[in-house]
């Protein structure tokens, strides 16, 4: 059996899509293959008022040397307490590096959690490596850390998908269950009703 081609729209979505991740991925491509960076706090959760220290690394296995800058960037809600070595600016604090091939350069940055917006369940810190120009659009490789906020967990609005009360989903499939069993049952009823009647009218003609 011949293998039915896709339809027009499933095909143009599919070329838009591969042509998307080239032109995203293309600048990076070139600097990105043998980077890598990282940031971690060494903990899963924190509340409004921890200190935390993130250490963010920067490794180049690349085979030449790799010059740039590394910028550490907080949520609003947070403050930077001490960035050694680097430059603060608000939320962002930056480091000028050169990293020669198989090295490695290590960093520290010390950020206090502040009040955090109920709407806010994580607090994410990211650390990103920009080749040449620090004012580029896009990093050259961006990680980050994120650690959840006991007491932020995201809840369904009241008469939104849950009881008003609880907040509790609905046990909406069970239901349209019943409904259609009701009317499947009812309809077979009627269809035997219908039957019956023809069938006495076809007896007494």
């Amino acid at each position: 059996m011949p293998r039915s081609r896709p339809s027009l729209p499933v095909r143009l979505a599919t070329v838009l899509l591969a042509a998307g991740l080239l032109a995203v991925s293309a600048p990076q491509a070139a600097h990105a293959a043998g980077l890598r960076v990282t940031i971690d706090d060494g903990v899963d959760e924190v509340q409004p008022g921890d200190d935390v220290t993130y250490t963010i690394t920067f490794t180049n296995d690349e085979a030449q040397a790799a010059t740039g800058t590394i910028v550490a960037s907080v949520p609003a809600y947070a403050s930077i307490a001490d960035a050694p070595d680097g430059t603060v600016s608000g939320t962002d604090a930056s480091w000028p590096v050169t990293v020669e091939p198989g090295q490695a350069v290590t960093l520290t940055l010390d950020v206090n959690v502040g009040e955090v917006p109920d709407d806010v369940y994580s607090v994410t810190t990211t650390a990103s490596v920009y080749l040449g120009d620090p004012a580029a659009a896009s990093p050259t490789i961006r990680s980050a850390d994120a650690d959840s906020i006991p007491g932020h967990e995201p809840r369904l609005a009241a008469g939104e998908g849950g009881d008003k009360a609880t907040g509790a989903a609905r046990p909406v499939l069970p239901v349209l269950v019943s409904v259609v069993a009701v009317l499947i049952i009812a309809g077979v009823v009627v269809g035997l009703l219908i039957a019956r009647r023809r069938r006495h009218g076809a007896e007494n003609g």
